[in-house]
């Protein structure tokens, strides 16, 4: 399972429904975070340092403790200088909110992608392979 922005907190959401390994992307978190991660599937996640509120600084450390926690295997990073939908290959949106896009840092940042995908890859290697 593998979500992006909202995405991302669905795949939160679902962690402890019988998914092998999950992977949020700048997702927010669930309100009953404690309860969401109990009993989840190892959860890889990646966070735009320059992102909006949900993917600030307090996410991530959050995040890890409620996985720490309940003994979840997890890879969980914050990109400082990445924003929200660093993932993407090119500019998300129409052409007319690009500026906007700009000023909020949303949109691509190839080298924290390429370090994620690199992360995603391989946590889902590891998790999936002994899944068979």
């Amino acid at each position: 399972m593998i979500g992006f922005c909202m995405g991302g907190g669905f795949a939160l959401l679902v962690a402890n429904r019988g998914f092998d390994v999950a992977a949020d992307n700048y997702g927010p978190l669930p309100r009953d975070l404690p309860a969401a991660v109990t009993d989840a599937c190892p959860i890889v996640a990646s966070y735009g340092g320059r992102g909006p509120e949900r993917t600030s600084a307090r996410t991530v450390p959050k995040l890890v403790a409620a996985l720490e926690e309940a003994g979840v295997p997890h890879d969980v990073r914050r990109y400082p200088e990445a924003g929200h939908s660093f993932l993407n290959d090119t500019a998300a949106g129409p052409k007319l909110l690009q500026p906007l896009l700009k000023v909020t840092r949303t949109g691509p940042e190839p080298a924290s992608a390429a370090d994620a995908w690199t992360r995603i890859e391989a946590f889902f290697g590891t998790y999936l392979r002994d899944a068979r």
